[in-house]
Parts: structure tokens; sequence; C-alpha cells
């Protein structure tokens, strides 16, 4: 009760509310009311702090909602309709479109008026005319009327509604700028489509401005500024004991050398898109899922394995929709899997067991296995299209072969994939070509390497920034693409990746490949 005597006290001595702001003002008081009713029907008489008073009227305090009634002193949002023509300081007309203002009737196909009006018949878009006039002459100070000027889809431009493309031209007819530019540039206002763009803040047009601290440290990168670079300077070298590392972990490398420099130079955890499960029941296998599901179904057939059997292993894995449609997607991959493994039982012979690998090379060591190998050599294969990441896995394993020079085994590999056939021959110089290899990867270790497998791939075959190139690196229509890769968006931040050191990078990495290298159609090796 004290505080409430206080409270409405100092509210008299300050406040001087007319009809209007009277109701404002008793919102607050009919809160100290509420807080009373509730202590006393909870039997709290015990003494409350400033603290607690301050909580419990800062939600009336700090309340933005508008009034219920008309004009109440605030901000009014309301339909145009007629006899509203009260003057106000400010008049904003928001979303003044063509196709939406004046509105289109749209008469019933019964409507007999409609078919044939005459003169007094009430027209919609007449009305709306006049409700546009009488909103103008109501604006004493600030007339604002906007309109969306291009589609969020394709930029196409879109035109404002009849009335103010009229109301813009008795303008021009009947006024002149002081300073003798056309009229519609000085009134017309074209907004930017992003809200960091730089012209919010550069001041080259006074009428556009922003507040935002975001949006301001976001121009200050945009195209045309001075962006710091992720990796301005060079690392120092690594631990020695990174001298030492796994086969894989040299394949890891070349494909994707600004991924490995982030993860295993600076620390950084990469988001991948595969680890949210999906919370939807599969009804077919797209994408990582169904090549996913071509591995697992060319291992069940090289195992000897049934369409039952395979089919029961599948569904057991969760990589085979239930129901009819997983068996027909089955019988689909089925009949596509033939082929391929008709290709891989030309190269039957008998795999030797897994080699370990120990290979001291300059200062660096190679450790791992040696997996596939056979008399006639590697034979490596995967259930998919041919790419340049395959094709230096393996030739890194190539290398590795050549390099051992074991008795008994050929020096040559092979990589058998949906489309293509990768032949490699003998290596001379395969210890030094593994130690070029593992300098750029010890040199990847400190700064981001500007090599990417499937962009470098297609420059080195024909040394031009053709199709080819366009394609890998930054064709919208290739999802794919490497220049969105987020780890080499991260590591050439404010550099340009592609140049000189990338020419130079693909043909070190990829020419000796390409020389001892042959790709062979798929279609030329079928039985």
């Amino acid at each position: 009760d004290d505080w409430r005597a206080a409270i409405n006290e100092l509210v008299a001595a300050i406040f001087s509310p007319d009809e209007d702001e009277e109701l404002l003002v008793q919102g607050l008081r009919d809160r100290l009311d509420a807080m009373v009713s509730l202590a006393q029907a909870t039997g709290f008489e015990r003494a409350l702090s400033l603290d607690v008073i301050r909580s419990l009227l800062e939600g009336v305090l700090e309340d933005t909602r508008g009034a219920h009634r008309f004009l109440t002193g605030r901000v009014t949002f309301c339909n145009m309709v007629p006899m509203r023509s009260i003057p106000f300081r400010v008049v904003c007309l928001i979303g003044m479109n063509g196709e939406d203002f004046p509105r289109n009737q749209r008469p019933l196909s019964f409507d007999l008026m409609a078919q044939a009006p005459r003169r007094g018949d009430r027209s919609r878009r007449r009305d709306d005319r006049y409700l546009f006039l009488e909103a103008v002459l109501s604006a004493r100070d600030v007339l604002y009327v906007s309109y969306v000027g291009n589609d969020v889809r394709d930029n196409s431009i879109k035109v404002p509604s009849v009335v103010a493309s009229e109301l813009l031209d008795y303008l021009e007819q009947g006024y002149a700028s002081e300073d003798g530019r056309q009229l519609e540039k000085r009134l017309v206002i074209r907004h930017p489509l992003q809200p960091f763009s730089r012209t919010y803040f550069d001041g080259s047009d006074g009428r556009l401005f922003s507040y935002t601290q975001t949006w301001a440290d976001a121009a200050r990168t945009g195209p045309g500024t001075a962006i710091s670079a992720f990796a301005a300077a060079e690392l120092g070298p690594p631990d020695e004991t990174r001298k030492t590392l796994d086969i894989e972990e040299l394949i890891q490398f070349l494909r994707n050398p600004s991924k490995y420099f982030l993860t295993q130079r600076l620390g950084l955890r990469l988001p991948d898109e595969d680890e949210i499960p999906e919370d939807t029941e599969p009804f077919d296998a797209e994408g990582l899922e169904r090549y996913q599901l071509r591995q697992s179904l060319l291992n069940q057939c090289l195992a000897g394995r049934d369409e039952k059997a395979i089919l029961t292993r599948l569904r057991g894995e969760g990589v085979l929709p239930h129901g009819a449609p997983g068996e027909l997607l089955l019988e689909e991959q089925l009949e596509a899997a033939v082929p391929f493994l008709q290709r891989l039982a030309q190269r039957a012979d008998e795999p030797l067991e897994p080699l370990e690998v120990d290979l001291v090379l300059g200062g660096f060591r190679l450790q791992g296995q040696m997996r596939n190998l056979r008399p006639s050599g590697l034979l490596d294969y995967r259930f998919g299209k041919l790419k340049a990441k395959d094709r230096l896995a393996t030739w890194v394993r190539h290398l590795v072969l050549n390099a051992l020079t074991l008795q008994g085994v050929e020096p040559v590999s092979l990589y058998v994939a949906e489309d293509y056939t990768q032949h490699l021959a003998p290596v001379e110089d395969a210890r030094g070509l593994l130690q070029e290899l593992l300098d750029l990867r010890w040199q990847g270790l400190c700064t981001p390497l500007a090599f990417f497998p499937e962009s470098a791939l297609a420059w080195v075959e024909k040394e031009e920034y053709g199709y080819g190139f366009h394609k890998a690196w930054s064709d919208e229509f290739n999802r794919f693409r490497e220049a969105d890769d987020i780890a080499v968006r991260i590591a050439f931040r404010g550099r340009e990746p592609i140049g000189a050191a990338f020419e130079a990078k693909a043909r070190c990495i990829l020419q000796p490949l390409l020389d001892h290298s042959e790709t062979v159609k798929a279609e030329k090796e079928l039985p």
C-alpha cells in the first residue's frame, strides 16, 4: 500500500496527462492495484525493495503495444477507408505495388452488373484512387510511399501503383528541383538489396543510412574493400614428430589441402552436413546415401551373397527404404552393378595379404598398409564416377608400390570406376616424386596450399581456364564446386586462390600422374 501511494503521488506530481494520455497512465495504476491485491490475497505484509517494485513495473513501462482505440497519440496503423481524411503530420502508404493497388475486381460469373456496367455503379478501383487522393491531402509534413521495386526471385523490375506514377508525373509537370536535377531522382529513393550494402555507410547518398554496427562491419568486408587475409603470414614449422605420417594422411592432404591445414595445423573443426541425421523415413536414396548404398551393395556382391541376403543385410544397415521402394531401388542398383562386376572379374587374380610399409624419404617417414595388392599389381575400385581425388589416391599408392620394388608383384596399378579405368605405368623415380609430395604436405602445414584437385586437373589437361575448369571451380550448376568449399573459403579469405601459385602446384602434382597414366572408357572394356 505504501509503494502504491508513493508512486501515484509521484506520477501526479510529474505528469499532467490529457484525455488521450490518461489511458496510458491508468495502465500503471492498474498494475499497482493488481500488485496490492495479490499481496492481500496471499497475506504478504513484508517490506519490498525498490528493485522488486522496478521489476514489477518494467513490463508496464516498456509496453509498446498500440492502444485499442483509433488515434490515441501513437503511431496509427489502419486500412485506407473513406472518411479518414484527418490531418496527420506523417502519412505512410506501404506496399503500393502495381498488382496490389488499386485493387482488381474479380466479379462472379453471374454478376450482370459487372458484365454491363453503367454510370454510377460502384468501382473498387475508382474508390481506391479516391482513397489515395484523401491520404495525400491528409499529409502535413511528410508523405511516404513505398513499393517493392525488384522481384525477390529473379531481380526483375516491378512497377509501382499507377496512382504513385501519376503523382510523380504531376510533380514533374508542376515543379522543378532547386539544383536542376530531375525531380524523380530527388524524390525516389532506391534502397540496396542487402542491409550491409556500402551505400548505407559511405555517405554517397545522405538519404541512405543505418545505425546497425553488425551491418557496418559486414560492409567493410564487401566487394571493393580491403579484407584481411585469413593466413596473411606463413606459420612456423610444425613439430618434428609430424614428419612421420601414414599413407592415408598424405592422400587426405592432397584431396583437400585447405581442410588439412585448418584441421591438422590450426585444430579447427569444420561443420559436416552429414552430422545431423534425417528425421524422416527414407523412401529413396539420394546423394551420399545412394553412394553408400552402392558401395555396400558392391561389397555384398563381391562377398558372393545372393539378392535375398543382400536385401536383408542392406535393410538391417538402414540404407535401404522399406517395402516395395527398397526392393525396386535394389533391383535398379544390381542391374547397374553387373557391368562393373564384369570388368572387375577380368582382373580376378588372387589378392595378396596386406603389406606393411615403412619408407624413409629424405627427412620424412611414410608408414601404413598396402591393400588390394595382386601379382598383376595394385587394383583399386569404386562404384562411382572417376574423380580427381580417386586418381590422386591411386597415384600415391602406385608411387609407394614402385618405391618398394616388391618381388612377384608387377609395378603397375589399376583404378576401376563406373565410367573409366585408370592404368598407371611403372615409375622410375617413385621415391623422388613421393618426397616432392611430402615436401608439399610439410609446406601445407605452414600455409594453405593453392591446390584444388578437380579444378587443377581440368586446368592441367588443357592448360587453360576453359569450360572444364569453370565447371569444377565455380559453375553455379555444380553443387560440389570447389570455390564454395567451406575450407577453401576460410583458408583463402582475403586473397585470390587462383593464380600463378595454383598453376605451379597443379602442374607439379598432376603432370607426373598424367605422364604415367591412361584412362579408358568403361564401354571399351566390357566383354
